[in-house]
């Protein structure tokens, strides 16, 4: 058993899919995925999507065009999928980046089957309440929706 996983569970693991968002929390899963992927020979992909609805947001109200902010948006998340990518190769560990835009729960899953992959590794963090309900909802719909097992790493990091 490694850490809780089934050794059964371990053997299945091919391809692991990381959820990043630049968070603490998520490079903690981030460095757990990649010791999971080394002990168990698994490749890993880290996967940082842009939010839509915050790109629809920002050009309702007038703040930036639509192709400005989801540009700016992208560099940030590919700024994220960069530094998961280098805890991977620092630990010797190959690992493909991915940037998405859409919803992001329905592109952590259409990510997730059409790649193959058979672990989704996202991080909860501890938050004040306010801001627990409305970021917990990801982690919410993916536990409801995704039809491969999810581990949620579980970090101190606020």
């Amino acid at each position: 058993m490694y850490k809780g996983i089934s050794i059964a569970l371990v053997w299945a693991i091919q391809k692991i899919l990381v959820g990043v968002d630049g968070s603490g929390a998520a490079f903690e899963a981030a460095t757990f995925a990649v010791d999971l992927a080394k002990k168990v020979g698994a490749e890993v992909t880290f996967l940082a999507v842009v939010d839509e609805e915050n790109v629809n947001r920002l050009e309702k109200f007038g703040i930036v065009k639509r192709a400005t902010a989801e540009a700016s948006m992208e560099r940030e998340m590919k700024n994220y999928t960069e530094e998961a990518a280098k805890i991977a190769k620092s630990k010797g560990i190959a690992c493909d980046e991915i940037v998405k835009t859409g919803d992001v729960v329905q592109t952590i899953i259409d990510t997730a089957m059409q790649g193959g992959y058979q672990l989704l590794i996202i991080a909860s963090r501890k938050r004040v309440s306010l801001e627990r309900i409305a970021s917990g909802e990801h982690t919410l719909r993916l536990v409801d929706f995704s039809p491969i097992p999810i581990l949620i790493y579980k970090s101190s990091v606020t």
